[in-house]
């Protein structure tokens, strides 16, 4: 969590040496992160879209 969250490098390697329960946990993490920041990102590209039309407007 802490590499995703910094975006600093992970060994993937050491995902083998989970057990199951930890690797679909893991898993689990990964698949909200790349959510959250998809509609992170959606939401600042909303945001400046707005912006940019309240200036033209004025």
């Amino acid at each position: 969590m802490l590499a995703l969250e910094s975006e600093g490098d992970f060994p993937l390697a050491s995902l083998y040496t989970l057990s199951l329960g930890t690797f679909s946990l893991a898993m689990e993490v990964l698949k909200e992160w790349r959510l959250d920041r998809y509609y992170a990102r959606k939401g600042k590209l909303l945001d400046v879209s707005y912006q940019a039309q309240v200036l033209a407007a004025h």
